[in-house]
């Protein structure tokens, strides 16, 4: 079981949902509260779901999973997750197509965790093309918005 998230996907919300309840549609929603210590439903539904592979080549994969309905999220969808090493590195292209009849709320987002094959990345340097932050309280709620400029983070 990996700790803090590492590698997953985080589809169909990235974020926390407060009281794990939302509206879409006119609809009130409810889903299971799986982080307890914070009253909140975290991070989608796909964490720990099985994928399949579709398609493997040795610079490529493709992953599927198709989300059905459940309770909460009466929703279905095919994602399909394809990562691709080329000489300009790694990239990472998420697809979701709606299967239901009806339309469905989306978010996509992940917890890549990088190394480089050593135990830290110290002394690295990583450039956010970024314009807004957002805040979020101490359930991790986000709470507002904020304009920056892109900035160097160095890690």
């Amino acid at each position: 079981m990996c700790s803090s998230s590492r590698g997953q996907v985080l589809i169909p919300w990235p974020n926390w949902l407060q009281n794990g309840s939302y509206e879409f549609h006119g609809h009130r929603h409810q889903l299971s509260l799986n982080e307890p210590k914070r009253n909140n439903a975290i991070h989608g539904l796909v964490r720990w779901a099985t994928w399949r592979t579709v398609a493997h080549q040795p610079h490529r994969v493709l992953m599927e999973h198709i989300l059905h309905p459940q309770p909460g999220y009466p929703f279905s969808f095919r994602l399909g997750i394809e990562y691709t090493l080329s000489a300009n590195g790694l990239c990472v292209r998420t697809t979701a197509t709606n299967v239901g009849a009806v339309p469905c709320p989306y978010g996509s987002g992940a917890h890549p965790y990088l190394t480089l094959g050593t135990a830290t990345i110290d002394r690295r340097s990583l450039c956010v093309p970024g314009h807004t932050i957002l805040r979020s309280d101490e359930r991790g709620i986000p709470i507002g918005r904020e304009a920056v400029e892109a900035r160097r983070i160095i890690f």
